[in-house]
């Protein structure tokens, strides 16, 4: 028997979706249908991009930690050679392999910082297009609700009895049977 694969999320081509064949026969009195489908739509090309932009952080994020990664075993290796410099005395060896300790303790600090902001970076771009979405989202949501008609709700009043609910049909008729016997 045949295995069935399915498409993941990421093959999945959104562009190609139109939401509105779905729900364009939807009426629901007082909204635009319409408006609510094309801010949905909007929505998805907002996470699209935002997906979009996290990928790109993350893709540079590790380039620069592979390429901090070869520098880092370069120096290593041109490190070993230099202390196994047997014409230099214990003293000068110590010193020599404090120093190199030093500048590589410097050196991880500033890579750690370097990869630190482009996370921050990365993060913020992708934060930066939500919120702006979410904002057009919001301004989107009260021009809807600020052209839909008015629909009366009835309150009830003090003055006013209150209505008994409705009983369902299978206790009604279950009521008028006990009520016949």
């Amino acid at each position: 028997m045949a295995k069935q694969t399915f498409p993941t999320f990421m093959d999945i081509d959104l562009s190609k979706f139109d939401l509105s064949k779905y729900v364009g026969d939807v009426k629901v009195p007082g909204m635009d249908v319409e408006a609510v489908v094309d801010a949905q739509k909007k929505n998805l090309e907002a996470l699209t991009q935002a997906n979009r932009l996290a990928f790109e952080g993350v893709q540079a994020i590790m380039k620069r930690q592979a390429e901090i990664l070869r520098q880092a075993m370069e120096e290593a290796a041109s490190m070993a050679t230099q202390m196994t410099d047997s014409a230099a005395s214990p003293a000068d060896r110590m010193a020599k392999q404090t120093e190199v300790t030093k500048d590589l303790f410097e050196k991880t600090l500033s890579n750690v910082k370097e990869l630190s902001e482009m996370v921050s970076k990365s993060n913020s771009e992708v934060m930066d297009l939500l919120n702006t979405r979410f904002t057009q989202s919001l301004e989107e949501l009260k021009t809807v609700i600020e052209k839909a008609p008015a629909m009366p709700f009835p309150m009830p009043t003090a003055d006013a009895p209150a209505k008994p609910a409705a009983k369902a049909p299978a206790r009604a008729a279950a009521t008028k049977a006990a009520s016949a016997e």
